[in-house]
């Protein structure tokens, strides 16, 4: 749950009090805060020793402390600066205005941006182009240096700490968004030169994208009927001509129409950098139509939907949703393969992207023929957060907005169709790092508990395992948020994760104990622990939704089985009195039995009378008490 000023300790501590006096954790839901951090460092500085300016770790260590003494959890979104606090990329942009993303005509902002030059330079996004090297470079060493604290962070606060998120929606520039305007005819970004480079490499399968280099294997791969080829022959005269019949381009060379440059160019130093002197100066445009940085003919992206054939348009799309989704996979790789000094990396479920699925924003899903305008500025459909499980989980922003309508207030749910399709794929983890299951937005709230909290069972039905609720003053006023939460964690929360379409075996039995209890020593009585697990105190047996009952067996030796063991009771309690003791059988141990039918391991053994057991003695327990764990079946 995203709060506000958590940096304070009071107000840290006041919102702690509300959320607690509303929402009582258990095992299985535990409930904690939420907020977004931006990961920064020095523009300048040498990226192998700079140190990490933001987010400070005194800041961290005392929101942490804090929710640890209430026994909270923590979950970090944090933002790399690309599309979301891009003003840690300003000096980048005003080194070289190619770091920016540009617009189909060039501007770093929207046509009706009314700011100055300076405002715009500073409020301009970022390019997820793998081609902008330096800056890359730049946001690899702070990523993987943002890692490292993290670790340290997850080691001193082990069950507060317990998952982070990034980089935080990042999107193409979706400022020109227009609803107003067709799809098709929507501004788009991004036509920065590093950007338009790689999209030919990327279709070429040459430079970074060459077989052996950094991002071999990643080029497009060709549909049916096209005949250009890719790899070392690609940027022949020959191949482009196979390419203009391809796509219906008519282009006449390889090399850039506007600021053609090259990977040989030097990563620092660059002579071909577009300066803020030379960006600012009068008369300078960032589509020229003649002079050096301009070659008549030159490879382009098509700049509006009706520039060319539909199929290059199509293509251009294609890249721009991959340079994308790549770049929030390398930020996913960057944070879980970054090991510390003992050789330790984050788990990659405790890592989710945070991406908005544009195709299925507000009700709509990918084929409709009016989806969000959105999808197409930003170039962020759903696929893009699914970064692979070997790095990170998905994760996707989810806003079910109530809404006004000629009709009355109607829900235009972007989970109508996500969370079906999500539940189709069988993910093993995901999450949403940003929720609101009743966002109202200019009508009354909902009134209804019953009909959030039947949003957050179609999120657990599709397989989420974290969610992050926002806003906090949905939360705090006096609506059916607060009310609707509490109910769904009072459901959950002594569920197992995938409980309802899973058979789980329950966990060993732990501390069973004998003793007799006649004094004559033929009847006897044995007792265990009432929890299920020893790290969960008061979690008891009687809580777990799918337990049936437990079972006491006898035999012969220590090491008996049930195959020559002897039943003598079944019971939902954890102790049974009046045993007739069998001296034959002395050794006793216990399981339990859930309502699928899964049979829990045998208990240690423990002895009651002889050998080792006496009159009124305690039974001689044999082996180790082993902590009980949840396996599937």
């Amino acid at each position: 749950m995203y709060a506000l000023n958590l940096g304070n300790p009071v107000e840290l501590d006041a919102g702690a009090d509300e959320l607690l006096a509303r929402v009582q954790p258990g095992p299985y839901a535990r409930v904690g805060f939420a907020d977004y951090f931006t990961i920064d460092m020095p523009w300048t500085a040498t990226p192998d020793t700079a140190p990490l300016t933001a987010p400070g770790t005194d800041l961290l260590g005392s929101i942490l402390e804090g929710a640890r003494k209430r026994g909270l959890v923590f979950h970090m979104s944090m933002l790399g600066g690309v599309s979301r606090s891009v003003e840690v990329y300003e000096a980048a942009r005003r080194e070289d205005r190619r770091n920016a993303q540009w617009f189909a005509d060039g501007a770093l902002a929207p046509p009706w941006f009314a700011g100055d030059f300076d405002a715009s330079v500073r409020t301009a996004w970022v390019t997820p182009s793998r081609y902008a090297r330096k800056l890359r470079r730049h946001l690899e060493a702070k990523v993987r240096r943002f890692a490292l604290l993290f670790l340290d962070l997850r080691a001193s606060f082990p069950d507060t700490l317990i998952s982070a998120s990034g980089d935080s929606e990042a999107e193409l520039n979706s400022d020109t968004t227009d609803a107003n305007i067709p799809f098709e005819d929507q501004i788009l970004a991004d036509y920065s030169p590093f950007a338009i480079l790689e999209f030919r490499d990327w279709l070429l399968h040459t430079g970074l994208y060459a077989d052996g280099a950094p991002y071999g294997g990643d080029g497009y791969a060709k549909k049916d009927g096209e005949s250009f080829e890719q790899g070392p022959a690609a940027l022949s005269a020959a191949n482009l001509a196979r390419f203009n019949a391809d796509f219906g381009t008519a282009f006449g060379t390889w090399s850039l129409e506007y600021f053609d440059w090259s990977l040989s160019d030097p990563v620092d130093g660059d002579a071909r950098a577009i300066g803020v002197g030379r960006f600012s100066a009068p008369g300078w445009s960032a589509r020229p139509a003649g002079g050096p940085d301009s070659i008549a003919g030159g490879f382009d992206a098509p700049r509006f939907a009706n520039e060319s054939s539909g199929r290059f348009w199509k293509l251009w799309l294609e890249f721009r949703e991959t340079m994308l989704a790549n770049y929030v996979q390398d930020f996913a790789r960057w944070m879980t393969t970054t090991k510390n000094d003992a050789g330790e990396v984050l788990a990659p479920n405790r890592w989710y992207s945070h991406q908005i699925p544009g195709d299925y924003l507000n009700g709509t899903r990918p084929g409709v023929a009016n989806p969000e305008r959105r999808l197409i500025t930003s170039a962020s459909p759903f696929w893009t957060s699914i970064v692979g499980d070997d790095v990170g989980s998905p994760g996707v922003t989810v806003l079910d907005r109530l809404q006004s309508s000629p009709s009355g207030a109607v829900y235009r749910r972007t989970s109508q169709h996500l969370f079906p399709a999500i539940a189709g794929l069988g993910l093993p983890n995901w999450g949403i790092p940003e929720y609101a299951p009743s966002w109202h937005i200019d009508v009354v709230p909902e009134s209804q508990p019953s009909t959030i909290i039947a949003q957050y069972e179609r999120a657990v039905a599709a397989g989420a395992h974290m969610f992050a609720f926002t806003p906090w003053p949905h939360f705090a006023a006096t609506t059916a948020n607060a009310t609707a939460l509490a109910a769904f964690v009072e459901r959950v929360k002594y569920r197992p994760r995938g409980a309802a379409a899973t058979g789980w075996l329950p966990p060993v039995v732990r501390g069973v104990a004998g003793t007799v209890t006649g004094s004559a020593g033929v009847t006897g009585a044995l007792a265990w622990s009432p929890d299920l697990f020893a790290e969960a105190p008061g979690f008891a047996w009687a809580q777990w939704p799918d337990f049936l009952r437990f079972e006491v067996w006898r035999g012969a030796r220590a090491g008996f089985t049930t195959s020559d063991g002897q039943p003598v009771a079944t019971l939902t309690t954890p102790s049974l009195a009046g045993i007739r003791l069998d001296w034959s059988r002395p050794w006793y141990k216990v399981r339990a039995v859930a309502r699928s039918g899964g049979q829990g391991p045998l208990s240690d053994a423990v002895a009651v009378g002889a050998p080792g057991g006496g009159v009124g003695g305690r039974g001689e327990r044999v082996g180790p008490i082993l902590t009980g764990i949840w396996r599937r079946r």
